[in-house]
């Protein structure tokens, strides 16, 4: 775990392009200062302290939150983010994963259930129907939601817009020149080619 003020101090100029927190609860607060008796103000103050990193260091800071207990199951919303007030104000970006079946309002919450039941479990070698949606977006016109479809058994998310199929491994032939880019790294990571 950083404790976020170190953080600060232990990065280079000009050493990287782009940072990842994962996730933005893990990084320890400082327990000297009382103003962070708790975790939210932990979090609070590790998010100012990553928009200063990234104003400082012009790199974008992504960083990954858990979600509420209360958000479980549900749509993924602003509120749904684990101790983070702080996160709706200082990012400039929301982005929320969620299922298709999570995007829709049913007539009741068993139907609700049964529905995302369903879309967690599509069938053997039937991608999760998911949309990465942009709940905010700061600096421009608010994108449109990005369709995607989850291979679990590859832990592959591949864009639904018709440009690329997604075939597994066993499909291609040995030779690489065969295998999309976008599978290629994928499918060398896991061992799956040689």
């Amino acid at each position: 775990f950083v404790h976020y003020q170190r953080l600060n101090s232990n990065i280079e100029t000009d050493s990287f392009a782009s940072m990842f927190v994962d996730y933005l609860q893990m990084i320890a607060g400082d327990k000297n200062d009382r103003t962070q008796a708790d975790r939210k103000s932990k979090t609070d103050a590790a998010i100012r302290t990553l928009k200063q990193i990234s104003i400082k260091y012009k790199v974008p800071v992504f960083g990954i939150s858990s979600l509420n207990r209360i958000g479980y199951g549900k749509r993924v919303t602003s509120a749904s983010f684990k101790e983070s007030g702080d996160l709706e104000y200082t990012a400039g970006v929301l982005l929320g994963l969620n299922l298709d079946a999570q995007m829709v309002n049913y007539g009741s919450e068993k139907e609700a259930e049964t529905a995302i039941k369903a879309a967690l479990n599509p069938g053997k070698g039937k991608p999760r129907k998911m949309t990465l949606e942009v709940m905010k977006f700061r600096n421009g016109e608010r994108a449109n939601d990005v369709k995607l479809d989850y291979y679990a058994t590859y832990n592959c998310f591949m864009m639904r817009d018709g440009t690329e199929d997604f075939k597994p491994p066993e499909e291609y032939g040995r030779e690489e020149s065969e295998i999309p880019f976008a599978q290629l790294d994928l499918f060398e990571a896991r061992g799956l080619i040689k």
